[in-house]
């Protein structure tokens, strides 16, 4: 029976905002958003007997102190408070990343296969976007920069009109997560996309930013809003997502398995997705079964004098 949890207060309509977050932006089960409101539900209910009132109240001994009182289910309370409390550092409403400072916990528990989707399902999902529509315009536009060149979403979200090289047919920009610099080409198909929204369906702004929200005074797009419309178009697509997530990630990891399936190495393929662990990418091989394939050996066949042959049988 699904239990039902009230999150009341300044910190609980966080939470809560966070929940359908992890509900309708990263597609958790349901199972899994339980776990984070049982979690989560402490972690008010803790707030709540120091009588904080706001998140400006909250502080790394007060984090600390959570902690230490949660013996019982530290291994699973730990990644589900620094999920939430990095979700409030990225939207803006903690100054300081507090994530950052909670402990590690050790597991050998092996990574998650990435969510990768075949060619024809990747243009079955671009073909199905409206590009007569001003927001399906912009949406065509960012979900082609990812399924192409298997970009962040949060890089998507935050390139510039500097980022666009003209002249060289590139785009240059900063990865937001590993600060490293990348280089990518603006294929044909990318550069008309990004015009067409450009010209034809961008809001009047005088922002930096090439992708807005619907609204201009609303501003420039951000990580989590790239992910919520590539998950919108997969489902308008009515693209097979059973067991896998499809968010903006799963673009990323569909272009990285299209490249090893054409035979490019790994270390090409980690640049261009700016891994900075080899093993991030190593994870690739594991869903590369056309690849496995052609590891197989065929066994010879063994001639039936083997067995008939005295002295050599394993039962004398």
């Amino acid at each position: 029976m699904r239990r039902n949890f009230v999150f009341n207060g300044p910190i609980g309509k966080l939470i809560s905002s966070y929940i359908e977050y992890k509900r309708h932006v990263e597609g958790c089960s349901e199972i899994t958003v339980s776990s984070y409101q049982y979690i989560l539900s402490h972690f008010l209910r803790f707030c709540n007997s120091k009588w904080l009132k706001s998140t400006d109240e909250i502080s790394l001994t007060l984090i600390h102190e959570f902690v230490s009182e949660t013996t019982t289910y530290k291994k699973d309370c730990i990644p589900k408070l620094r999920g939430f409390l990095k979700y409030l550092f990225e939207e803006s409403i903690l100054t300081f990343d507090f994530s950052l400072k909670l402990p590690k916990i050790k597991s050998v528990v092996q990574a998650k296969l990435p969510a990768a989707y075949s060619e024809e399902k990747i243009e079955k999902l671009l073909s199905s976007i409206d590009r007569a529509s001003l927001l399906g315009k912009r949406d065509y536009a960012i979900i082609l920069i990812g399924a192409r060149l298997g970009l962040r979403g949060a890089d998507i979200a935050q390139l510039k009109f500097d980022n666009l090289d003209w002249d060289n047919d590139q785009i240059r920009l900063t990865h937001s997560k590993t600060t490293d610099a990348g280089i990518y080409p603006i294929f044909p198909d990318i550069g008309n996309a990004i015009i067409d929204y450009i010209q034809n369906a961008r809001p009047e702004s005088e922002e930096p930013f090439i992708f807005l929200k619907a609204k201009p005074s609303q501003g420039a797009l951000n990580g989590y809003s790239v992910a919520a419309l590539v998950r919108r178009a997969f489902l308008n697509a009515g693209v097979n997502t059973e067991g896998h997530r499809f968010g903006s990630h799963s673009l990323r990891h569909s272009v990285s398995t299209q490249m090893l399936a054409n035979g490019v190495r790994l270390e090409v393929i980690s640049a261009v997705l700016s891994h900075v662990n080899p093993e991030s990418t190593r994870n690739y091989l594991r869903i590369d079964l056309k690849s496995m394939r052609k590891c197989i050996l065929e066994v010879p066949p063994i001639p039936i004098t083997f067995y008939e042959q005295k002295g050599g049988s394993f039962y004398e």
